[in-house]
């Protein structure tokens, strides 16, 4: 009787054991299937609680390993990122598929030569995670100046996660430095905030390209609602001054752009537009007072010297004036422009050839029929000459 009694218990403790055994292991195949599904539809949002799970009842998974390391690439985790890819190596997880993991991390560390090679062999072989190997040989090749290259995996990058508006605002990066239309930009610009409305610089982009393309009432409506979101942007400030500007609204222009210095009293854009309305209205020494200032944000931008080098021909200050078109000069005849560098040594003496030293044009064009930036300091050429 105590031997059936004794079997029938280990029986019945073997039994309990299995079951508990098969319940772990259909909870673990479980939620490393809903993992699996989730990661390959780039649901990532879903992905988390299942994994979390899958670590908690085998930690020392190095698939659960990859996927974590995975999911912190993908939303910008470096550091778990680090740890969860250095657990899957030491748990000799599958190696290639880990060095896809591997370049995209040494990507945004800046390593650019050790990760291009290994993301360019997992773009064409289309391994995963396929999206951020997309979006990381794009990086790469953005920041090397490879731009008809970057075309191709930012396209591949929109197919895989449609809903992402970043790959239209790096196509506009593209379309920005190629010189193309203001059309494209717009449609990118809108394209991204259809699928984030409170993406700031697609909100300011936008702004500014309406208004470049003379579409001023749209372009008012983007950098209100921008403004809205932050009524401190300075940047956004000036460019609704300039909007209104080249709209023909001068006071409203003067306006935001006040505001803007408001908000930062060394913003270089507003100090040079104010300074340039003072002229227009022919109060000379307020724009010098500008120009002073403005000379001490900037001080080698060389159109700005000689801007107030030219105001200073109106009033009093001859050898102020002489110093800064002498190395407004330097600056133009060195190939500088308007690059902040240092000045490529001391002003020449003697008189200036003042046919090279005309500063280009300046921003924004004034309405039609009315005097501009650069109509207005030509007035002041015989005082400076």
């Amino acid at each position: 009787m105590t031997v059936h009694l004794a079997a029938a218990t280990i029986l019945a403790v073997s039994l309990a054991v299995l079951i508990y055994a098969m319940k772990v292991r259909y909870g673990e195949s479980r939620f490393a299937v809903l993992v699996r599904e989730s990661f390959a539809a780039r649901r990532y949002e879903q992905a988390g609680e299942p994994l979390r799970r899958w670590l908690a009842a085998q930690p020392d998974s190095g698939e659960a390993q990859f996927y974590r390391t995975w999911l912190a690439l993908a939303e910008n985790r470096p550091l778990e990122a680090a740890d969860a890819l250095a657990r899957a190596a030491k748990l000799r997880f599958d190696p290639y598929r880990l060095q896809s993991l591997t370049a995209i991390f040494q990507a945004r560390s800046g390593h650019f030569n050790e990760a291009e090679p290994i993301l360019r062999q997992a773009f064409d072989d289309g391994s995963e995670p396929r999206a951020e190997v997309a979006r990381e040989l794009a990086r790469i090749y953005l920041k090397t100046y490879r731009l008809a290259q970057a075309g191709e995996p930012i396209e591949r990058w929109k197919e895989l996660l449609p809903d992402d508006p970043q790959p239209y605002m790096w196509s506009n990066e593209i379309a920005s430095r190629s010189g193309m239309s203001a059309s494209t930009l717009i449609r990118n610009y809108r394209l991204a905030l259809e699928r984030d409305p409170d993406l700031d610089p697609a909100r300011l982009g936008l702004a500014e390209q309406l208004s470049k393309d003379r579409r001023f009432d749209e372009a008012e409506r983007e950098f209100q609602t921008h403004l809205k979101r932050n009524p401190n942007d300075a940047n956004a400030l000036v460019g609704l001054g300039r909007n209104a500007f080249q709209a023909g609204d001068l006071e409203a222009a003067s306006r935001h752009f006040e505001a803007a210095l408001l908000v930062d009293p060394r913003q270089p854009e507003a100090l040079k537009e104010l300074a340039l309305a003072d002229l227009r209205r022919g109060e000379v020494k307020k724009a010098c007072q500008r120009y002073e200032r403005l000379i001490q944000v900037v001080p080698y931008e060389f159109d700005i010297r000689y801007a107030y080098a030219q105001a200073l021909g109106c009033g009093p200050g001859v050898r102020t004036r002489a110093a800064n078109t002498r190395m407004a000069h330097s600056g133009w005849v060195a190939g500088v422009g308007t690059r902040r560098v240092t000045p490529p040594g001391p002003p020449p003496r003697g008189p200036i050839p003042w046919g090279l030293c005309r500063p280009r044009r300046l921003r924004p064009q004034p309405p039609e029929g009315q005097a501009g930036p650069n109509e207005v300091l030509d007035d002041f050429w015989a005082g400076v000459a």
